[in-house]
């Protein structure tokens, strides 16, 4: 998942863009998880 540059150190759009998307979607799942956890707390509260 590692950007490495290539030997003439240019990076490819499409590698650096797809790091990123993965990267993203890592973030979007914990803030899921984070979330429900946050609605289950709540619903036992009540």
């Amino acid at each position: 998942m590692a950007v490495t540059p290539m030997l003439d150190g240019y990076i490819p759009l499409e590698d650096i863009l797809e790091s990123l998307g993965e990267l993203y979607e890592k973030e979007i799942e914990k803030e899921k998880k984070a979330y429900l956890k946050s609605k289950e707390k709540e619903n036992e509260k009540s």
